[in-house]
């Protein structure tokens, strides 16, 4: 869209055309300054406000994600895969605090996650979004435990995470990682016990060619449990894997994108 600068000179109108890209006018009797014209029209005041209210907003609105381990790399970079970013192991953390519209924290413990979540007054965060995300295995006794007083009832099925909501911060979730079909057997809110881990997330020929599976353990005469051998690294072994080995982590970050911004 073409625009123009129309000035009045001895009760004549003169007509200047402003390139934008190029910041020249052409035209007789106007001078060659762009910034000039956007001071005149309120072009740059304007930018300014709509800056300041684009930043009040986002920190506003600012969305947190919090995890029970230091496991936040394995978030960021099936974010990353997910949405066809290209980073290497030196970039991936700037990529995706480029590009997220949402933070990851890790909270050093499913314990001190619920203990988070939990918090009586959170009258500071009201302007803030936060998901707090457990592992389903031992943290689902932590998701459920959190307190009747302030938390609705679980909601939502095992293969799209279970979800629960605080009664007062409709923008206050807690939710467990999703079950893949692969995984069925590992975890159900009706088990005693549960044993899916972040890192089950990656299928069996996943964790053999990135070389982290490790057999089997059999906690009960029904199931089979995948066992992952040295964790503490284990991000590391992500940065060149092909994006369809990240398939079971879309349901988790539908959902995540689900509770930050289609919840009303």
């Amino acid at each position: 869209m073409s625009s123009y600068r129309v000035k009045n000179e001895s009760n004549s109108s003169q007509i200047g055309k402003i390139d934008w890209k190029q910041r020249t006018i052409s035209g007789s009797w106007f001078e060659n300054d762009t910034d000039e014209i956007e001071k005149e029209i309120g072009i740059i005041e304007t930018y300014q406000k709509l800056s300041e209210h684009l930043g009040k907003n986002i920190e506003k609105q600012r969305c947190n994600v919090f995890v029970e381990d230091n496991k936040k790399q394995i978030y960021k970079i099936a974010w990353l895969k997910l949405k066809d970013i290209s980073f290497v192991e030196n970039d991936f953390e700037k990529l995706f605090e480029e590009n997220s519209p949402f933070f990851i924290f890790d909270k050093n413990g499913r314990e001190n996650l619920q203990k988070y979540l939990d918090t009586p007054v959170i009258d500071e965060l009201q302007q803030e979004k936060v998901i707090g995300i457990f592992d389903f295995d031992d943290g689902f006794h932590n998701f459920n435990g959190l307190k009747s007083t302030r938390w609705l009832e679980i909601n939502g099925n095992k293969e799209t995470c279970l979800t629960r909501t605080r009664w007062d911060h409709k923008n206050f979730h807690s939710i467990l990682i999703p079950v893949p079909s692969s995984r069925n057997t590992y975890a159900d809110e009706s088990y005693t016990h549960n044993y899916l881990f972040l890192e089950h997330l990656f299928e069996d020929d996943v964790l053999q060619k990135i070389d982290y599976f490790d057999g089997f353990s059999e906690p009960s005469w029904w199931t089979k449990i995948v066992k992952i051998k040295g964790k503490k690294n284990f991000w590391k072994k992500l940065v060149n894997l092909p994006k369809e080995d990240f398939k079971n982590f879309i349901p988790l970050f539908g959902k995540i994108n689900e509770l930050f911004w289609f919840n009303k």
